[in-house]
């Protein structure tokens, strides 16, 4: 069952590991999958996320991304976007759903901040570094703030 893992094992303790191994199977895969570091290992996208402060390692940054934090995954605190519902399963391109805007986009690392907003069928640019976020809509051929 640890095999499962696949590489977080050095954050499990001999305690947690004991008590872990004294479970029923089925108590295992329910603990495992409601704990961050099982989830995380899907997080294909932040593959290359490096960790800026060591004080802070559930704070990570994407050099095209920016800062956010994926404890939750995948749901994501992103410091730009805030609440994103992440899908992806590759560490090239994703699908978010941000939360203050009920919008799914697709993005990857090659355009970002260019998206494809997929709730309205547009394409949009994201204005990084604005506070509230600013959007420039492509079929509106106008800016937004989002």
């Amino acid at each position: 069952m640890l095999a499962l893992w696949q590489g977080k094992q050095p954050q499990i303790d001999p305690t947690e590991l004991a008590q872990f191994s004294s479970l029923s199977s089925a108590a295992q895969i329910e603990k495992m999958v409601g704990d961050y570091r099982f989830r995380t290992r899907f997080a294909y996208i932040w593959g290359d996320a490096t960790i800026p402060n060591e004080d802070a390692p559930s704070w990570k940054e994407l050099s095209w991304f920016g800062f956010f934090n994926d404890k939750a995954f995948p749901w994501t605190y992103h410091n730009e976007h805030g609440w994103i519902y992440v899908n992806s399963n590759s560490d090239e391109d994703m699908w978010f759903y941000d939360t203050s805007t009920n919008t799914w986009f697709w993005t990857s690392k090659a355009i970002y901040p260019y998206m494809r907003d997929a709730t309205r069928n547009s394409w949009v640019y994201f204005n990084r570094g604005t506070s509230p976020r600013q959007f420039y809509d492509f079929t509106k051929e106008a800016w937004e703030l989002r």
